[in-house]
């Protein structure tokens, strides 16, 4: 199954509101990209990524038991 949410990557058209929210709020560390903002809470890499543009969802990573259960998560995931 899964084991934790691994990261998340978000679009916004307002990557300030999102650095300080990140920063200020959630106590993440911030690396500034060309077009985005990182957020880092441990020694991965960013968990949660704001690019520019039209508030969206771009992604969603799971970290899951093994290389089994993939398969069964993306199964569950297309049948919902």
């Amino acid at each position: 199954g899964v084991r934790s949410l691994g990261y998340v990557r978000l679009t916004s058209p307002d990557l300030d509101a999102w650095r300080r929210f990140g920063t200020e709020f959630m106590g993440m560390t911030a690396a500034d990209g060309p077009d985005s903002v990182g957020f880092r809470i441990d020694d991965h890499a960013a968990r949660l990524v704001v690019s520019e543009g039209e508030p969206g969802t771009d992604a969603i990573g799971f970290e899951v038991d093994d290389r089994r259960a993939l398969p069964d998560l993306a199964a569950a995931i297309e049948h919902r």
